[in-house]
C-alpha cells in the first residue's frame, strides 16, 4: 500500500436489489480502531460490509480509503491488506484446518508464515495438528478454522459479518480476547448481535435502520 491506512470515506452510498433499497445516502467515516455495526435484521448491515469489503459495488455514491496524509488509496492495494469474513465459514472441505488457513494467509506475504498460522488456530481454540479434513469438522469448528484464517492474514482491515454465528459459549469468549488484541491503528469493523462483542471490542458503534445510518455513539470512550 503506498502509505499507512488512515481511515474509510463513505459518502451518499446507496445499494439498490431490484425496487427494494438496502442502503440509502449513508454517509460515514470509519477510522483507526474498532467500529461495530449493530440493527435489527434487514437493516443494510451485511450490504454495508460487503461494500466496505470490496465485494458489492454500490448503485450510488463513493467509498474512498485514505492513508495518514488523506491520500486516495486504490482498491487494488486496498485488497491485499483487507480481510472479510461472512456469514458462511467458506473453508475448503477436503483440507485440514493448518492447510486452509496456511493457504489463505499464504497471499498476504504473513512473516513466519507457519508459526502464525499454528498460532491463530490455536488462539481459536483448534489443534493445529488436527489431521481431519475440515469436511469431517461440526459447523461451529468449521467458523472457528474460518476465523483462525482471517487472523493469520494480520491483514491491516479486518471486516466481520457476525462472527458469533454458530460458535458456542467458549469460542465466543476466545473471538473476544483476539480481537481485543487488534492493533489499534488498524481497522476492525464487524456487525454483531452479541453483547460481549458489543461491550468489550468497539470503539464506536455505527447504528443502521432500514438502509440509514441513525447514529454513532461512542463506545468505550472511543471518538464517534
Amino acid at each position: 500500500m503506498p502509505g499507512p491506512l488512515r481511515k474509510l470515506c463513505c459518502h451518499g452510498l446507496t445499494h439498490r436489489f431490484g425496487n427494494r433499497y438496502a442502503l440509502l445516502d449513508l454517509s460515514v467515516t470509519i477510522n483507526q480502531g474498532t467500529s461495530l455495526v449493530t440493527g435489527p435484521n434487514g437493516s443494510g448491515k451485511s450490504t454495508f460490509l460487503s461494500i466496505l469489503a470490496l465485494l458489492l459495488r454500490p448503485s450510488a455514491g463513493t467509498l474512498r480509503y485514505e492513508d495518514h496524509r488523506g491520500r486516495p488509496i486504490a482498491p487494488q492495494h486496498i485488497r491485499r491488506h483487507l480481510t472479510y469474513v461472512g456469514h458462511g465459514s467458506m473453508v475448503y472441505p477436503d483440507h485440514t484446518p493448518l492447510e486452509n488457513v496456511r493457504f489463505f494467509a499464504g497471499f498476504y506475504a504473513v512473516p513466519d508464515l507457519e508459526d502464525r498460522c499454528r498460532s491463530a488456530l490455536a488462539t481459536m481454540g483448534m489443534d493445529p495438528d488436527d489431521r481431519r479434513l475440515c469436511g469431517q469438522l461440526s459447523h461451529g469448528q468449521q467458523r472457528r478454522v474460518s476465523l483462525a484464517r482471517a487472523l493469520a492474514t494480520q491483514a491491516q482491515i479486518l471486516i466481520l459479518d457476525e462472527p458469533e454465528t454458530g460458535l458456542d459459549e467458549a469460542s465466543i469468549e476466545l473471538l473476544v480476547e483476539a480481537l481485543a488484541q487488534t492493533p489499534r491503528d488498524d481497522i476492525l469493523v464487524l456487525a454483531s448481535h452479541d453483547e460481549r462483542l458489543i461491550q468489550t471490542t468497539a470503539d464506536r458503534r455505527i447504528v443502521l435502520s432500514r438502509g440509514r445510518l441513525q447514529q454513532i455513539p461512542r463506545t468505550n470512550g472511543g471518538a464517534p
